[in-house]
């Protein structure tokens, strides 16, 4: 089920760039042609990302209850880069995450704790990409890109029961190296959409904790995954122009 709704997905992406493109015939000698070919010379820039709020009163979970509870989360990516080839370019992008939670627990014996927590994230990555042209018009394009990331979470929790306060601070830094494969729909002139999904290859990523000042724990974590995440797919908004 999972695929057919990704392949709709795709289709449904798709079908605004397949419509134009037989609208206009393909020359060769045609400026439009050209820029949806993605020729040499053209700069790209782009954006994604996502946002969540959560407000909860009274909800079990299995070992407490969330008295009450107000989340805020949201994260931006912004990319941008250069074809050095037609349909061959390099780019760089660049990562916020954002997190705030407070909460109040009860647990079984009927004592409350009131949690904080506060978290931000930092990433940059550099990246190639290639295009592979589906439709003759260069509308509608299969694409890859291979890239390597660098980043760096922080997150600092404080949690008050009985007048005892517990400040618990984490920090990631995470090196990954990957390759995100997609299809590029160029729906108009200079803008496009992108679906693709996350395929990371090679990561590696250390994790210290801090209690209340104190080094508590240091997590080293080495992964290869060469699976495809169909589960973590991204949409993104593009805008192609000639330099």
């Amino acid at each position: 089920m999972k695929t057919y709704r990704l392949f709709y997905l795709i289709l449904w992406l798709a079908a605004p760039g397949w419509s134009y493109s037989q609208q206009v015939p393909d020359t060769g000698d045609s400026d439009l042609f050209e820029f949806h070919n993605i020729t040499k010379g053209t700069a790209f820039t782009g954006f994604t990302g996502s946002a969540s709020t959560r407000l909860s009163e009274n909800e079990d979970v299995l070992l407490f209850k969330i008295v009450d509870q107000e989340k805020r989360a949201f994260n931006i990516l912004l990319s941008g880069g250069y074809m050095i080839k037609k349909r061959l370019g390099v780019g760089m992008a660049l990562q916020y995450d954002y997190l705030r939670n407070n909460q109040t627990n009860e647990d079984s014996d009927g004592i409350l704790s009131v949690v904080r927590q506060a978290g931000s994230g930092f990433s940059g990555r550099g990246f190639i990409k290639s295009f592979i042209p589906v439709t003759p018009s260069g509308r509608i394009n299969l694409y890859y890109d291979i890239g390597i990331t660098i980043g760096r979470d922080r997150l600092l929790s404080e949690s008050l029961t009985e007048n005892v306060l517990t400040r618990t601070y984490t920090t990631t830094n995470s090196f990954s190296l990957g390759m995100n494969p997609g299809i590029n729909v160029l729906v108009v002139k200079g803008f496009a959409v992108e679906l693709g999904v996350f395929a990371a290859g090679l990561s590696n990523s250390t994790k210290t904790i801090y209690v209340n000042d104190v080094k508590s724990s240091e997590v080293k974590r080495s992964d290869l995954d060469l699976k495809l995440n169909i589960l973590a797919l991204t949409i993104g908004f593009f805008y192609y122009f000639k330099t």
